[in-house]
């Protein structure tokens, strides 16, 4: 459902690319939801509003690639983004449930990030699975998303530099917030 504007202006590409205003625009957007999704992810301790802004984030690169008119770039980072988020959901199903065990059934401590924490002993499959879908979605190589991000990247410095110098350090961005709920999930323990 949150693809749909993806899917209606990769339909209206052909008509869009005869204005260059307008995909200028469309890039321009892009861009903008970009880095906006990927700063509003660094500020919040909820993790189902991580997924949220993180799933804004990456749309805005599908956005960025369709403004350059790389409609296929676009397409491709929407079915790999789709996977690894997919994985990703099944991971914070199973974190917030395994932490209604620990706190309580309250979604403001199941969910809050800060109480998180060492949930490798309850979990063990569950980091595997959420590590994986955390490297794909941060572009680590050979993993899905690395392919499609590598070509909207490479896209955005033949179409602005501007652009894709705030494209590589909004994917540095995506690395900081998905390793962050990794580590404050898995791997730090908290004194509870």
């Amino acid at each position: 459902m949150v693809a749909a504007g993806i899917f209606l202006v990769a339909r209206l590409l052909p008509l869009f690319i005869a204005i260059p205003t307008i995909m200028n625009g469309i890039a321009f957007i892009g861009i903008i939801t970009l880095f906006l999704g990927a700063t509003l992810t660094i500020t919040q301790k909820d993790i189902k509003r991580n997924l949220a802004y993180s799933t804004m984030s990456q749309l805005g690169y599908m956005m960025l690639a369709l403004g350059m008119g790389s409609s296929r770039a676009a397409l491709f980072h929407l079915i790999t983004h789709a996977y690894s988020k997919a994985l990703l959901f099944l991971g914070f199903g199973s974190i917030i449930h395994s932490m209604e065990t620990i706190v309580g059934y309250s979604p403001e401590k199941s969910q809050n990030m800060v109480l998180m924490g060492g949930l490798t002993k309850h979990t063990p499959i569950t980091k595997t699975a959420f590590l994986i879908g955390t490297l794909s979605l941060c572009g680590i190589p050979p993993f899905a998303c690395f392919w499609s991000k590598d070509l909207i990247l490479n896209d955005s410095w033949l179409y602005s530099p501007i652009f894709a110098i705030l494209a590589y350090f909004t994917a540095r961005l995506t690395a900081f917030y998905m390793f962050r709920i990794y580590l404050l999930g898995f791997i730090l323990v908290v004194i509870r």
